[in-house]
């Protein structure tokens, strides 16, 4: 409104439009899908030992895939059942309660470094790397192995899931 009313002094616009009148188109608010029990437990069934305690994760406490990739073991209380990380995004600390099966999952995971998940290979699950081409230019590129490794265990889990279906869902489902 200000560059309006700016326009108008400085002899740019003759009038100024009602900002007012204008109607905000309605909001329509798309449902997403969720999982239900059966698909988590198939779902679960089809996972590795990693995997599962980042589904169980992802649904107790919305955690996505960036959450568990910098996940430490100084973040988690399994003795308590706590875990406390802050958003990556905002850095709000969120101190959050462990389900028992998040808790059990997590103890499944073997320790071996200070992140609770590497890859087989000893990798960050969520790494970018810097590619240099032929002629010295570079591109970082960010690889998430979560996802991938998340859309795998939805095929071996024989999931007819709709389009756009990831990780990410789990949070929907946790907290839905």
């Amino acid at each position: 409104m200000v560059m309006f009313h700016w326009a108008r002094k400085n002899g740019i616009l003759e009038t100024i439009p009602n900002i007012d009148a204008v109607s905000k188109g309605k909001v329509v608010y798309q449902e997403r899908f969720t999982f239900d029990s059966e698909q988590i437990d198939r779902i679960l069934s089809a996972a590795n030992a990693k995997m599962q305690a980042m589904i169980w994760l992802g649904l107790n406490c919305g955690f996505g895939c960036a959450d568990c990739a910098r996940l430490e073991w100084k973040d988690l209380d399994l003795d308590r059942g706590r875990v406390v990380l802050a958003r990556k995004k905002t850095g709000v600390p969120r101190n959050l309660p462990l389900w028992p099966e998040t808790t059990e999952a997590l103890r499944h995971v073997p320790r071996s470094g200070a992140l609770v998940f590497y890859t087989r290979e000893g990798h960050p699950w969520i790494r970018t790397s810097l590619k240099t081409a032929a002629d010295g230019t570079g591109k970082y590129t960010t690889v998430n192995a979560i996802s991938s490794m998340f859309s795998r265990v939805l095929k071996k889990a024989k999931m007819d899931v709709p389009a756009g279906t990831g990780f990410y869902t789990l949070r929907r489902t946790g907290t839905g």
